[in-house]
């Protein structure tokens, strides 16, 4: 996921915890963290998939945009790994 952040736009959803300190290391690495999912979503991570956000990203995707989603943990293991090097 190197080089994925940068001028991209974000959503988060379905966190508990964490949510803020994801946020943080998006925006911190030139990414843009939006409140709801719209067209120019790039990624969603999410950390669970009944909630509205989530549902309107698949409903994107399924009319042709190219919006990537990427598991909270998957994420967060990623970013872990970046961290130790």
């Amino acid at each position: 996921m190197d080089g994925i952040v940068k001028d991209k736009n974000y959503v988060l959803t379905g966190f508990y915890q964490n949510e803020n300190a994801v946020a943080d290391i998006i925006t911190k690495l030139g990414g843009k963290v939006r409140s709801s999912t719209v067209k120019d979503t790039d990624y969603i991570i999410y950390a669970e998939t009944g909630t509205t956000k989530y549902k309107k990203a698949v409903e994107l995707k399924e009319k042709g945009r190219n919006i990537v989603f990427i598991p909270a943990e998957e994420f967060i293991e990623w970013w872990n790994n970046v961290t130790k090097k």
